[in-house]
């Protein structure tokens, strides 16, 4: 009977033994899934951060991009509408210019001259007119009584006063003018 029983025994503890490999092995595989869950969740994780990173990255890169076009683009229009302004004022200072040519050769120039200086009264004792313009010299001394001398620059037209001693003067030069009016025409340059 002993053999009997050492057999039964054996059996038993090969089938503890057994048991206890098979739950071993089990809890092994459990946590070996475990440990590569994990691992796969982090490389998930490190995957979807790189991934954002790079999607954010791209974002900058669009929206730099975009700045830079929108930028170009404002900067051409500005330039388009200063080469379009700076035409239209070539285009006006070529008429003004054309203009004041006109009215300085013509009669109604040397009526105003002479009306304006009666205007500004007794206190001068000269008047400059631009050197272009000494042919009405005579025209001006007879009406007005004031000597007439010539300008030292060209003041595109108008006169200035002095007095006799040269020390007070009022300028009523086209050039003053234009420049009081802000306008800088493009002889002026």
């Amino acid at each position: 009977m002993n053999a009997e029983i050492l057999d039964k025994k054996i059996s038993y503890f090969t089938a503890a033994i057994m048991n206890e490999v098979k739950e071993k092995t089990r809890q092994a595989r459990r946590q070996e899934a475990s440990e590569l869950r994990g691992w796969l969740e982090a490389g998930i994780n490190m995957a979807e951060k790189d991934l954002r990173m790079k999607v954010e990255m791209h974002r900058r890169d669009l929206i730099r991009r975009g700045n830079l076009e929108a930028a170009y683009a404002t900067a051409k229009a500005k330039k388009a509408y200063h080469d379009k302004v700076a035409a239209i004022t070539d285009a006006l200072a070529a008429d003004v210019a054309e203009d004041l040519l006109r009215f300085t050769q013509g009669q109604e120039y040397e009526d105003y001259l002479i009306a304006k200086i009666k205007e500004a009264g007794q206190a001068f004792a000269i008047v400059l007119i631009p050197p272009g313009h000494m042919h009405l010299a005579g025209k001006i001394e007879a009406a007005t009584g004031l000597a007439v001398e010539a300008g030292d620059e060209d003041y595109i037209g108008g006169f200035m006063l002095l007095t006799e001693a040269r020390n007070a003067r009022l300028d009523c030069t086209f050039k003053t003018k234009l420049k009081e009016a802000d306008y800088d025409p493009p002889w002026e340059r």
